[in-house]
């Protein structure tokens, strides 16, 4: 009896494996998914008619993912995605109009006592606390002043 298998060239060997069919996608009030088309919307909400709408838009979809019934649409949903995280806020150092004075900061790092100083004094390139000197940029990058960083937070266009 011949080991070959009618189709299969020389040298090659067919592997018979089980596919699992994908899961099918449900969609979910609250989860974020991403579309035919690339763009990623949610959190999506649950709307009259059994069908969800994303919160910030005006699409709407059936359970099953569908924008159109019957017919493809890039603004069909195609899976799940995590949640994106929120965006970081970046601070710029403060300048001699935007520093505050008279707050107390905290030097950042692992040091014990934590060294606290007043901002008693501003000029046009940093701050005197406790008789020393800092640069506003060596402010934002070794204090903080409640837990934030020492500086303002940069309007992201």
């Amino acid at each position: 009896m011949s080991s070959k298998i009618e189709g299969v060239p020389e040298g090659w060997e067919l592997v018979l494996r089980k596919i699992e069919p994908p899961k099918p996608l449900i969609i979910e009030a609250g989860k974020w998914y991403r579309l035919r088309g690339g763009d990623i919307v949610g959190p999506i909400k649950r709307c009259d008619y059994g069908r969800f709408i994303w919160t910030n838009g005006y699409v709407t979809w059936t359970d099953k993912g569908s924008n159109y019934i019957g017919k493809q649409s890039e603004a069909d949903i195609v899976e799940e995605v995590p949640s994106p995280e929120p965006p970081k806020p970046v601070y710029v150092p403060w300048t001699y109009e935007t520093c505050p004075m008279g707050v107390i900061v905290t030097l950042k790092g692992f040091h014990e006592p934590k060294f606290r100083g007043e901002i008693v004094a501003v000029n046009a390139v940093g701050v005197f606390i406790a008789a020393c000197h800092y640069a506003y940029e060596e402010l934002l990058e070794d204090f903080e002043l409640d837990g934030a960083p020492c500086g303002t937070v940069e309007v992201q266009g």
